[in-house]
């Protein structure tokens, strides 16, 4: 420094801020930060610990899997936690197996909004409607599979299986017209039909198949076969019946490994002789036809043995009215 510099200090640079940091012993600088991580002793670092306050509201946002896999993670290793998920899984299983649900509404508002809700439409209105149809058949058929789960009572299972197929029945007739030809098109592929169906039954037990087996409903599921090849739609009613013949190697007696008032005898109304979940008499609620629909196939010269849904190459839809839209 000069004379000049102590006479003019303006004219010095002006002096930089200093860091703030700590030097290690082997000349190392760290600059001090602020973590939400601690040091162990071994030097790795982990996460602080937060309060349940600040750990509540963010655990939905870890997905629905993820929170599955972390509690079941902890009842695997936690006594307490898996005796708090045992009981509450036996209230809800005793609160389900207090009601019954009928789901046959879904099926008759289906049938409705396919065949009458747009029919005075011309084939353009149609086709754009055909879409907000092919959604609200599927809001049905998701909110039947949800509330038939493995806790469900099981006449509430078999409810929800019976009018499932009376949707996939109402899709196989109502093709006669736009929106239905539209809808019928979407269930070519994989489907929430096909996979509603398979998921009810994976939930039932081997006793609770073996009754549908055993039941007139099986017969209504080959007819549903039946009706659907042609057309080449709901390929996963296979999958169904696979599931279906599963359950005749069953030999247990009803009752076996269910809980009390869960056999078959669940099905019927003791006081009116019949059943209290569907009306066996009404297999065409809708006035679909007078007689049997699968009278068309009964005169197969192969005898009813109809082929496999895997023989379904090209869909069988020549629709004139398709040059309008």
């Amino acid at each position: 420094m000069d004379i000049s510099d102590l006479l003019h200090p303006e004219s010095r640079p002006a002096k930089r801020a200093r860091t703030n940091t700590n030097t290690n012993t082997t000349g190392e600088i760290h600059a001090k930060t602020n973590s939400s991580t601690t040091n162990t002793s071994n030097g790795t670092s982990k996460p602080a610990t937060m309060g349940m306050d600040e750990l509540r509201p963010l655990i939905p946002s870890l997905g629905p899997e993820k929170i599955l896999a972390l509690l079941t993670q902890a009842a695997e290793s936690t006594p307490s936690v898996r005796t708090l998920i045992q009981t509450a899984i036996t209230a809800k299983r005793l609160e389900e197996s207090r009601r019954v649900i009928n789901f046959d509404w879904h099926s008759k508002s289906i049938w409705k909004e396919i065949n009458i809700t747009y029919s005075r439409l011309n084939g353009s209105r149609q086709y754009e409607a055909s879409g907000d149809v092919y959604h609200s058949v599927c809001d049905s058929i998701t909110s039947i599979v949800k509330q038939c789960g493995p806790l469900a009572n099981p006449a509430t299972r078999y409810n929800g299986l019976s009018v499932l197929r009376k949707i996939a029945k109402t899709i196989c007739l109502s093709a006669t017209d736009v929106v239905g030809h539209e809808v019928q098109k979407q269930f070519q592929w994989a489907n929430p039909l096909d996979e509603g169906m398979v998921s009810i039954l994976e939930a039932m037990t081997l006793q609770e198949r073996r009754a549908v087996r055993e039941d007139e409903l099986y017969e209504k599921f080959s007819e549903l076969v039946r009706l659907s090849v042609p057309i080449c739609i709901l390929p996963g009613l296979d999958g169904v019946l696979e599931l279906l013949h599963e359950a005749e190697s069953y030999d247990g007696d009803v009752g076996d490994g269910e809980a009390e008032g869960q056999g078959e005898g669940q099905y019927e109304d003791e006081d009116e002789g019949e059943s209290e979940y569907y009306d066996k008499d009404d297999d065409d609620p809708y006035g679909y036809a007078e007689g049997d629909y699968s009278s068309d196939y009964e005169d197969d010269p192969d005898g009813g043995n109809y082929p496999g849904l895997d023989s379904c190459q090209v869909p069988g839809y020549d629709h004139e009215r398709s040059a309008h839209y």
